[in-house]
């Protein structure tokens, strides 16, 4: 049997708020409406399990939003900084940290032809 429901921002906001505060674990937007939403179909004689669907970090404005630890910034390398000062668990997203601190690669606008496409992958691949 499958149950489905939804959530408003604020109580995903406040799942998120809730959650860390209670356990120090951070919570992603997704996984914060699981949570609100499992919430209402708790049963005592049946077990629950929520699987986090993605790293906070994805999400740092909104997380941080929820944690009432409202950005200053939007560049991505202050956000992610901002939730680093939380030693929050899960540990922060290494990976995405260094992905967001690389240069900007730069765009390239191909014409609509398989060829022109392959070229470009190959061009960025090279670099």
């Amino acid at each position: 049997m499958f149950k489905a429901d939804w959530t408003t921002e604020d109580r995903c906001l406040n799942t998120i708020r809730s959650t860390f505060g209670q356990t120090g674990y951070v919570l992603d937007t997704h996984t914060a409406v699981a949570k609100d939403v499992a919430g209402r179909f708790v049963d005592a004689n049946r077990p629950m399990i929520i699987s986090a669907t993605a790293h906070y970090s994805k999400f740092a404005r909104d997380v941080l939003k929820g944690l009432r630890h409202v950005p200053i910034a939007s560049d991505p390398v202050e956000l992610l900084a901002s939730l680093r000062r939380l030693h929050a668990r899960p540990t922060a997203h290494d990976n995405l940290e260094s992905a967001v601190r690389r240069p900007h690669v730069q765009k390239a606008i191909c014409n609509a032809d398989v060829s022109t496409v392959m070229d470009e992958i190959y061009c960025f691949l090279r670099r």
